[in-house]
């Protein structure tokens, strides 16, 4: 048995019952709900009529699932008097279940007598009444809910019962209801302050007096549950089991925890996992009442669309640490990859979404100087004051420029990496050929930011003589000369080639024939053994930005970790690279302030409250990796970081010095397209399948296709 409280309670609801204030198909499954199968182990827990009834008296108002509380009418000495008549027989050892079956046969005449001991005798001859999960407390329930069901049906019918309605169909309804309102229960209140009338829920939905959207609501407006100290991991967790009956994977699990972090609430959560199309055919299934739970006003959204997941650490470490805001505002983070995010971007924005986009390097132009920067909302229009922040954060020269709109020289673009490019090299092999490995003496060898190849090329040889390869592939020295050029691919509607390209033609040739590099391709299997070392003619060095060292070097190289270092490349370049846009339709709106607030703390922020700071010390990256960032202000307060896979090196100011002085006005339309036909031309000629003339006027059929047919028009669309 529960509880006296909710015996008695539901006891006075029989009561009330006889005269006519609820159906005994309300209320006759709740009395057989309070008590043990054992009736003898009831007994012993009463012993005096008068408390019976002066309990009963306190709880003459009873709940209705769907309606008010009744308040009765009653006269009351008549109650009294029918309750001193039935706890004398119960209290002088009559079986409760007898009682009831009085209780039915004398208040309603449309059950036969024996119909009613049929169904009983059926019941205890069941295996249902010797179950073992009758003796669990938790599911005391299961046996009122079976007897509620019969009798129900019986009435319903007024029919005699013909065979058993205790069928296994509805045991397992019966069991998945139960399993419901406990699961629901225990997440929503913790399962610190047990609820005595379960009992009443579960029976509400096998009667289908209530909805599950209907019990869900009640808990979730509980006072529990308002004091909950469940994580929201195991809230997740539990979700999953009860309403899809299943462990969460790694993935999903951490969608909605992050999902939570940032805001969304464990109602809309419920919510979403209670509309879900598997839990609504498993109500249909069991023939439980659906129902739906009603929306809430909420925090206000903002809305963000990325191609990378370190959008969740920006926001989350914002969020935070920022009480105000998170009670005001929550994220909706939206995260697409590769292609289909380009696409579903351009669709979003010209329906007014997102609130907040991110966009790489290599597609940025359209959305900053295409036909998509008309969807973008000027920095300074969020933040009056943006030009002094971005002065006193002394963002890098190049990426005020790429993200500066040039119809009008409003900033529509920023972002918090600065992915400047750096020589990657190892210790040990410098050691062996230059005597050293300090970065001052490789950057002598190699030409640093002489604006040349020549040094780099006679230090290949000097490697080549001793078995080294300087580079893995002609890529590796791409991915620096095309970001190195001064001037458009195309001027005045024709092809213009940059000398620095036009010399590289030569530079390739000469890696290829004298084996200077392994030929191999960017992103190969080859490329990446050249990386991790386990080859046998080892590679020099790599060309790239610190992630590259991050997830590349570090990633593929446990046992050579602290055998790296960097210095200058011969030429100032960049490699990738995030930005963040805000979308002009918030503008004027209740999500200005939040959009602002959350762009600066992840652009514009420079103190070691900000985000670059923190991002840039690995307090809120999962790898623990630093990183280089686009406020020179942050790294200036990186002097006393070492770095264990650079051997202790420190390469903040190299980092810096490079980020400051790259010679990148803009972004040039067409970069893409003729940097990759140019580079497939290269190749061709390094390995003498192309002269210098066939690969100009390759390239030159290739442009005035580009400019004539307008190749450019997806791209510009933001399609591509």
């Amino acid at each position: 048995m529960r509880n006296l409280k909710l015996c008695f309670t539901t006891y006075a609801g029989i009561m009330l019952n006889l005269y006519g204030k609820f159906t005994q198909q309300d209320l006759i499954g709740e009395l057989l709900l309070c008590f043990e199968t054992d009736s003898a182990s009831v007994y012993s827990k009463f012993n005096d009529k008068d408390c019976i009834s002066k309990y009963v008296n306190a709880h003459l108002e009873i709940p209705s699932l769907t309606r008010k509380r009744a308040q009765s009418t009653t006269n009351h000495n008549e109650i009294q008097a029918k309750l001193n008549k039935y706890a004398n027989k119960y209290l002088n050892g009559t079986d409760l279940f007898v009682i009831l079956l009085k209780l039915i046969i004398i208040e309603d005449s449309t059950i036969s007598k024996d119909t009613i001991i049929d169904l009983f005798n059926n019941y205890r001859k069941s295996d249902l009444y010797s179950c073992d999960t009758f003796n669990s407390e938790n599911n005391v329930s299961f046996i009122g809910g079976v007897l509620a069901y019969v009798i129900a049906y019986t009435k319903s019918t007024k029919t005699g019962m013909k065979k058993s309605l205790i069928t296994k169909e509805y045991i397992d309804r019966v069991k998945f209801a139960e399993s419901f309102v406990n699961e629901l229960h225990k997440i929503c209140c913790n399962d610190l302050q047990p609820n005595d009338n379960l009992h009443s829920w579960i029976m509400a939905l096998l009667t289908q007096r209530a909805s599950v959207s209907d019990v869900a609501y009640h808990f979730i407006g509980s006072e529990q549950y308002k004091g909950s100290e469940i994580s929201n991991v195991e809230y997740v967790s539990c979700l999953y089991r009860i309403f899809l009956n299943e462990r969460a994977e790694a993935s999903s699990k951490d969608y909605w925890v992050k999902m939570l972090s940032l805001g969304t609430t464990r109602y809309e959560v419920l919510k979403q996992f209670m509309e879900s199309s598997e839990f609504s055919k498993k109500c249909d299934d069991y023939s439980i009442e659906y129902g739906t739970l009603p929306h809430k006003p909420g925090k206000i959204e903002i809305s963000f669309l990325s191609m990378t997941d370190e959008v969740y650490s920006m926001v989350e470490s914002y969020y935070s640490t920022h009480p105000s805001f998170a009670s005001k505002y929550k994220i909706i983070n939206k995260y697409m990859n590769d292609n289909p995010y380009s696409n579903n971007l351009k669709h979003s924005l010209e329906h007014g979404e997102p609130d907040i986009y991110l966009m790489e390097t290599e597609n940025l132009y359209p959305y900053v100087n295409g036909i998509l920067s008309q969807y973008a909302a000027p920095y300074d229009q969020l933040l009056p004051d943006c030009a002094s922040r971005v002065q006193k954060s002394a963002i890098a020269p190049y990426i005020v420029n790429f993200g500066t709109r040039s119809a009008d020289r409003k900033i529509v673009a920023l972002s918090y990496q600065s992915t400047a490019g750096v020589f990657i090299y190892r210790r040990s092999i410098a050691r062996d050929i230059f005597g050293s490995d300090s970065p001052d003496t490789i950057e002598k060898a190699i030409g640093a930011n002489t604006n040349s190849w020549d040094a780099y090329l006679a230090a290949a040889e000097k490697l080549n003589a001793k078995g080294y390869a300087i580079a893995s592939s002609l890529s590796d020295l791409w991915i620096v000369t095309g970001k190195a050029s001064k001037s458009p691919w195309i001027l005045d509607g024709e092809l213009n080639i940059d000398p620095i390209y036009e010399d590289f033609l030569d530079v390739s040739r000469k890696m290829i024939q004298n084996k200077y590099c392994k030929d191999s391709i960017l992103w190969s299997e080859n490329w990446l053994y050249d990386i991790r070392e386990n080859v046998s003619r080892k590679v020099m060095g790599f060309f790239g930005p610190v992630w590259f060292i991050n997830n590349l070097i570090q990633d593929n190289n446990q046992k050579s970790l602290g055998d790296w270092a960097v210095c200058e490349a011969p030429f100032h370049f960049y490699w990738g690279g995030t930005w963040i846009m805000a979308n002009k339709s918030v503008l004027g709106t209740e999500k200005a302030t939040g959009v602002a607030k959350l762009i600066n703390y992840i652009t514009l922020d420079c103190t070691k409250k900000g985000f670059q700071y923190k991002w840039s010390t690995s307090q809120i990256r999962e790898s623990g990796t630093q990183d280089t960032v686009s406020s020179m202000t942050v790294m200036n307060m990186l002097d006393n970081y070492s770095w264990g896979i650079l051997g202790g090196q420190n390469p903040s100011q190299i980092f810096k010095k490079v980020t400051s002085e790259i010679d990148s006005l803009f972004i040039k339309p067409y970069d893409d397209i003729l940097n990759n036909r140019f580079f497939e031309l290269i190749y061709q000629y390094a390995h003498d399948s192309l002269s210098k003339n066939d690969v100009f006027a390759e390239l030159t059929s290739f442009a005035k296709q580009v400019v004539n047919d307008d190749l450019l028009t997806e791209r510009t669309h933001g399609s591509r």
